[in-house]
């Protein structure tokens, strides 16, 4: 009798100690990659938010163009496209439901290019959305041309 007792004792501490191991399993290993996941997945959708903002903004800055400046290919002011820009990117961005404040902000046309194009790029911070830790943050960069509708 006493052989049959000690079998079922050390049968539950093997019981007790797996499911001990399941637990730490989940709370240290996979939980936590579980929580990068979703931070990896909520970057890429900020990122293609932001980006699709920025070309909406630009669009709205060709739309708001005179088409007589248009034809003509008269986009020298190179101040005022900054500017008109930077208004329509951040109406753009406030839309968005974390804050994204645009810095360094380049609007370069060059007509000498074979298709007449509006370069834009700037910078903002990424933030952590679900860690909330502000040392995880990055800096990222948006760069991309708009060709222009122009017949040279």
């Amino acid at each position: 009798m006493q052989d049959a007792l000690s079998i079922d004792c050390s049968r539950g501490s093997t019981a007790i100690g797996f499911v001990i191991f399941i637990f730490f399993l989940v709370l240290f290993v996979i939980f936590p990659l579980q929580v990068m996941a979703l931070e990896m997945k909520a970057f890429d959708v900020q990122n293609q938010k932001v980006v699709l903002a920025s070309e909406l903004a630009a669009i709205d800055l060709v739309l708001d163009l005179s088409p007589e400046a248009l034809s003509e290919g008269a986009l020298g002011w190179r101040n005022a496209l900054v500017n008109s820009y930077e208004v329509l990117l951040r109406r753009k961005l406030d839309h968005l439901t974390c804050e994204i404040l645009p810095e360094n902000i380049e609007v370069n046309w060059n007509p000498e290019e074979r298709i007449p194009a509006l370069e834009i790029r700037y910078t903002y911070i990424y933030t952590s959305q679900l860690m909330r830790y502000p040392e995880l943050s990055k800096e990222m960069k948006v760069e991309f041309q708009y060709e222009l509708p122009m017949d040279f």
